[in-house]
């Protein structure tokens, strides 16, 4: 006669539905980037925070049926955990259809302005890409503005690049007469900008500012395993409604004030 043993049975079955629990959540992790304030980065407690995390936090919790955990990793793994199916999506790429094709897109979600801070006046209108002659920009090492004039007419040497390694730096580098203007996005200028306030007592002064010729969009980018996400296309109609819904009323915008006034 076998004889069957209660507790040994129970923690087997415990350990398997544990490690089952686990990987239904391991299915639905939507990633982003941990250090990209103020949009996706770990705060003081060491948790996701900024203003893509809220924004899907919120839609998250208009949906029902499926949980989603939001996590944040170096940009390059978060990029490839989707890419392998390890992750459900990922925010926030900018949209390219060809050098990643692994990423099925969703509507535009927040767009993101590159503008060029200045301590003085260029000019008024678009007369200020005139003025540039002779000035010592700022930029973090690497950054791409997506601006054609701007380019060309650094080509050119119409005026000097000064690379920092970060906001900090080059918000510094005007405060000390190092450069004349500042190029980057512009709300991580001005959550940088609100930041050092706080921080230190960093009183900037009253900064001129330059709109670039285009915005770029970030988007959600989905994964493409539909086998083990047979919900995707399903979830990514609710974000593009609720995406649409939350820039009719103003809560995209809203999130952003609160990162940078």
């Amino acid at each position: 006669m076998h004889k069957f043993h209660l507790l040994p049975a129970l923690i087997i079955l415990g350990i398997f539905l544990c490690g089952h629990a686990m990987a239904t959540q391991e299915q639905n992790i939507i990633v982003g980037d941990f250090n990209y304030p103020p949009y996706s980065y770990m705060d003081k407690r060491n948790q996701p925070t900024g203003i893509w995390v809220e924004l899907v936090q919120k839609v998250i919790e208009t949906t029902e049926n499926h949980d989603f955990e939001i996590r944040l990793e170096p940009w390059k793994r978060a990029l490839k955990m989707v890419e392998d199916g390890q992750a459900f999506a990922v925010f926030a790429p900018y949209y390219d259809p060809i050098g990643r094709a692994y990423l099925h897109y969703s509507t535009p979600t927040i767009a993101e302005q590159v503008e060029l801070f200045c301590k003085e006046p260029l000019a008024k209108s678009d007369l200020w890409k005139e003025r540039l002659k002779g000035k010592i920009i700022s930029r973090n090492l690497g950054f791409i503005t997506g601006a054609d004039f701007f380019d060309n007419l650094l080509k050119d040497s119409v005026f000097k690049i000064l690379d920092v390694k970060n906001v900090d730096d080059g918000l510094r580098a005007m405060r000390h007469n190092i450069a004349d203007c500042y190029i980057n996005d512009g709300i991580n200028i001005r959550w940088n900008i609100k930041r050092l306030k706080f921080a230190s007592g960093f009183q900037p002064s009253q900064y001129h500012v330059y709109v670039m010729e285009k915005e770029r969009w970030a988007y959600m980018g989905f994964t493409r395993h539909t086998k083990r996400y047979p919900f995707r296309d399903s979830w990514l109609k609710k974000y593009n409604y609720q995406i649409e819904r939350f820039r009719n009323n103003k809560t995209i915008q809203k999130l952003i004030d609160k990162y940078t006034k």
